[in-house]
């Protein structure tokens, strides 16, 4: 009797349909801080970092630069790298394949997607992901003009789009906002622009594709309380808030947070902004609730007792200090589901 009983449970294990987890991924942003070669480009303004400059931007120190990012990227999401990053503050897409072809990073077979931009310094925003975590990828640019400025030269708006493994699309929009040079205020109008821009975009995949889950990442160069990202972007600050669009790192700039370190103190301007459509029980696509946060482990910050804790960067000026970045990485996780 024992036996036909155990005979009857190994049946309808059999039978029964397997028990499927969800998945969790990782999305991660990072701006690397001028991830230039060392090549003269005609077309744009690199000569800064070029190895006969007061920079002295040279093989040995580049090379150093490519290890220590990907020492970074590697050591992410518990040592696996995230399965999507968007990355700032990249010359081309050379740099962005020889960081992919780092020995750290190499195993996790990274793809990535990158447009020149028209940027007078060069700098461009690319996307990264893991062979297999994305399918059928799409890719333009969304060109920020400034029509009382037609000469104003930024960085595009990167709209990557694809389909997930529970066969779900998804649309991530990198982003690296016109900077503060000039003062925060008098500033303020160019990230007004660039938040109407991402704002534009993001509408137009929604009236499309409602179900879509959308990131909007990047150097945004404002904190979730700027008018830049609440009112023209339209970020809400909390998950059962009535806008569309939800900011995990509100929460962190509050409790004292930040990406970067300006006049000694934090500041939260790196961001991922995930879609209303990834909040809640039912979504298919959902941002795990209470998973956004700053990588800045002890090896990514300064020593100097004057500086201690901020992110060790690679420049100070013309000073090389050999560092990482100016910036920590930020990151969130999603959950896949059937």
């Amino acid at each position: 009797m024992k036996i036909q009983y155990s005979y009857l449970l190994l049946v309808m294990a059999l039978l029964l349909p397997p028990v499927v987890q969800a998945q969790k991924l990782t999305l991660a942003h990072y701006n690397v801080e001028n991830l230039f070669d060392t090549l003269n480009d005609p077309a744009i303004n690199d000569e800064e970092f070029l190895p006969d400059t007061p920079k002295t931007w040279n093989r040995v120190r580049y090379e150093a630069k490519l290890d220590k990012l990907a020492e970074v990227i590697a050591g992410m999401a518990h040592g696996k790298g995230p399965d999507f990053l968007g990355l700032c503050e990249v010359e081309n897409a050379s740099v962005v394949a020889a960081l992919c072809q780092q020995k750290r990073l190499k195993k996790l077979r990274y793809q990535y997607v990158h447009f020149d931009s028209p940027d007078g310094r060069g700098i461009d925003v690319a996307f990264l992901y893991k062979k297999g975590s994305l399918k059928n990828v799409g890719a333009r640019t969304a060109y920020l003009h400034d029509p009382g400025e037609p000469k104003f030269k930024t960085r595009d708006i990167l709209v990557v789009n694809g389909t997930l493994k529970n066969g779900q699309q998804a649309f991530f929009l990198v982003n690296h906002w016109p900077s503060r040079v000039g003062g925060q205020e008098k500033s303020a109008p160019k990230r007004a622009l660039a938040a109407r821009l991402a704002r534009t975009v993001y509408d137009s995949i929604k009236s499309t594709q409602p179900a879509a889950a959308v990131f909007i990442l990047g150097d945004l160069n404002d904190e979730a309380t700027d008018s830049s990202v609440y009112q023209v972007l339209r970020t809400d600050s909390a998950e059962n808030g009535q806008g569309d669009l939800f900011n995990p790192f509100y929460s962190l700039q509050k409790n004292g947070e930040g990406s970067i370190v300006y006049q000694r103190k934090y500041q939260q301007i790196d961001h991922i902004i995930v879609s209303g459509s990834t909040l809640g029980p039912q979504a298919k696509v959902a941002y795990v609730s209470g998973s956004a946060g700053v990588y800045k482990p002890d090896f990514l910050r300064e020593t100097n007792e004057k500086y201690k804790g901020n992110p060790w960067r690679t420049y100070a000026g013309k000073n090389y200090l050999g560092g990482y970045s100016d910036h920590f990485a930020i990151y969130l996780q999603i959950e896949l589901k059937k």
